[in-house]
């Protein structure tokens, strides 16, 4: 049908418009100094030009399953060589190796053998170069301009030179970690470490804002993709006291939907606002966030960074006043905060699901049992918001360890949800 111009078997299944439009690059024109091949959006499609394929000159269209990674399926056409595969996997979990990149990597090698077959390529592409390029000077401008802090939704990072030029980048992960070190300035302008010349940093200036990119290679081995890692902060003033009042409070989510378990479970079911040591102005809770302008009590600017590549989900920060309560809102979720959840005492008790659906929290003992009946979902997390139990209807669990547990509670408004603590 693709390779067709929307035609199938005699019959028309989308009109001529449509797959023109699903050929074209929506991104052209839009910001983006460092493009990545595989985020070339076609209509419907995630890229329309295929990385691996166009790496020999051939153009493709990739759609995968990808959240995160883990659906585990590829499809690929190849319309004007009349060729297309789809490749389905049972990923299952992370922990089975099996996820979208593998299947994009399959669809890759059956369509570059097929075209090696068809004699639309010569051979087989060969694998990336393994040998250093030559060592070149850092500008004494880069140097004074580029070392700072810089932020994505991927994280924090921190960008030095140290001894030789050689360059740093760090990652604030409860305090800061080596993410690559030893990387020099090559010919090619990126900076590689000894013994591998394909994973590369490099630091450039877009519409007056610099950036940190990152270059990799791909499972396959034979060509790489690059992408904006993050963008330098802009120094700024000391954030207000009222934010820096919050920092260290759990706050617990009433209205994510815990019921969702990828493959993977996220743990860590709470959110917590940290200050990093000497970088005034911002604060970090899952995404950087910067104070207002001019300072407010109630808002943080979570919107303020421009990368195109590798970034979603940026967002807002908000107070809130639900149920006499000051709650903080991040994007469209609301958090209570910890230090308001009242302990369940022993025995049997209920609990009435509020007229917004909200999920309601209990505090519970290091240890002991607790049994639910008549919730639509419930969850039990130990001190640290790793998950102990859940559950879609009645269940009994014991419990025990160090610190205080937290069990969460969902049902539709006016439902009453029986407990019972021993």
């Amino acid at each position: 049908m693709f390779a067709n111009n929307g035609v199938y078997n005699g019959k028309r299944i989308l009109s001529a418009q449509s797959v023109a439009a699903m050929a074209e690059d929506q991104r052209q024109g839009t910001f983006n100094p460092v493009p990545n091949e595989s985020d070339r959006f076609g209509l419907g499609w995630d890229t329309v030009a295929q990385p691996g394929l166009a790496a020999v000159g051939v153009k493709a269209w990739q759609k995968t399953g990808d959240l995160t990674g883990v659906y585990g399926t590829c499809i690929v056409v190849v319309p004007e060589a009349n060729l297309g595969v789809v490749v389905f996997g049972t990923s299952g979990s992370l922990a089975t190796s099996y996820g979208s990149d593998h299947a994009v990597k399959i669809a890759e090698r059956i369509l570059l053998r097929a075209l090696v077959e068809r004699g639309l390529i010569s051979a087989m592409p060969p694998a990336l170069s393994t040998v250093d390029l030559p060592l070149t000077a850092v500008p004494a401008a880069d140097k004074a301009t580029y070392p700072g802090t810089y932020a994505s939704s991927n994280g924090v990072f921190r960008v030095t030179y140290g001894a030789g030029d050689a360059l740093t980048v760090n990652v604030y992960q409860s305090g800061w970690q080596d993410a690559y070190s030893n990387f020099k300035l090559r010919s090619d302008g990126w900076y590689a470490a000894d013994g591998d010349p394909v994973t590369a940093l490099r630091l450039l200036t877009a519409s007056g804002r610099q950036y940190l990119a990152l270059r990799k290679p791909t499972a396959s081995r034979f060509y790489s993709f690059t992408t904006l890692v993050a963008q330098r902060l802009d120094a700024k003033p000391a954030i207000s006291a009222a934010w820096l009042a919050r920092v260290g409070e759990r706050w617990l989510p009433v209205n994510k939907d815990l019921t969702i378990h990828y493959p993977v479970k996220v743990d860590d079911q709470s959110v917590q606002l940290t200050a990093i040591p000497a970088l005034t102005g911002y604060l970090l809770s899952s995404k950087i966030l910067a104070d207002m302008t001019p300072p407010s009590n109630d808002r943080l600017d979570g919107m303020f960074l421009i990368v195109p590549d590798g970034v979603r989900g940026l967002h807002d920060a908000a107070m809130e006043t639900w149920n006499a309560e000051q709650w903080l809102r991040l994007g469209s979720y609301l958090y209570r905060p910890q230090s308001t959840i009242p302990l369940l005492a022993p025995g049997p008790a209920a609990v009435t699901i509020g007229a917004d659906e909200f999920a309601e929290w209990r505090r519970l003992p290091a240890a002991g049992t607790i049994s639910v009946t008549n919730a639509t979902y419930w969850a039990l997390f130990d001190a640290t918001y790793t998950e102990l139990a859940s559950g879609t209807g009645p269940g009994t669990h014991a419990f025990a360890g160090v610190g205080a547990k937290y069990l969460v509670l969902f049902g539709a408004a006016g439902t009453s949800i029986i407990l019972n603590l021993l």
